[in-house]
């Protein structure tokens, strides 16, 4: 852990960079800030890259078979995560994927028209459950080769 102190404190932006170690698996980062009056700001998201999904035997409903069958690597699940945690940021790669599904507990969102490159931001609070016991799955359509970086976290992440 690392803890960088401001003396006087800035108003200038500060960039906070990490670096993931193992980037076939999903990451979390903690952060925290204290402005010049003592209030104290924590941000966790988690940061997961997402690769092309094949097609589903069964549509959505295959969806369920899919997920029972550890190991596929074709969807990506987060578990527990909690209500707060409701912004979803996508940064697509180059190249990256043509569209996103995401299931939030019961409810379906999609990302389609993706560019390479493009970011999109997106609020999947009416999907989210009250508590830390939400899970999310998230699907990628495009290119066998193509990827997008997710984030999710409690505010949107630039």
């Amino acid at each position: 852990m690392t803890t960088v102190n401001y003396n006087p404190p800035t108003i200038a932006p500060v960039t906070l960079t990490a670096t993931r170690i193992n980037g076939s698996q999903s990451a979390s980062i903690t952060f925290k800030a204290k402005d010049a009056f003592g209030n104290l700001l924590s941000c966790d998201p988690t940061v997961v890259t997402v690769g092309a999904v094949g097609p589903l035997p069964g549509g959505r409903r295959g969806l369920r078979k899919l997920l029972r069958e550890d190991g596929r690597g074709e969807v990506t699940v987060i578990e527990n995560v909690p209500d707060a945690e409701h912004y979803i940021t996508v940064q697509n790669n180059t190249p990256g994927l043509r569209q996103i599904e995401i299931l939030v507990n019961r409810r379906w969102y999609r990302l389609s028209n993706l560019t390479n490159g493009q970011m999109v931001q997106l609020d999947v609070a009416g999907g989210m459950e009250p508590g830390s016991e939400n899970r999310i799955v998230i699907l990628g359509r495009g290119p066998r080769n193509g990827t997008a970086v997710v984030t999710i976290a409690d505010v949107y992440m630039p």
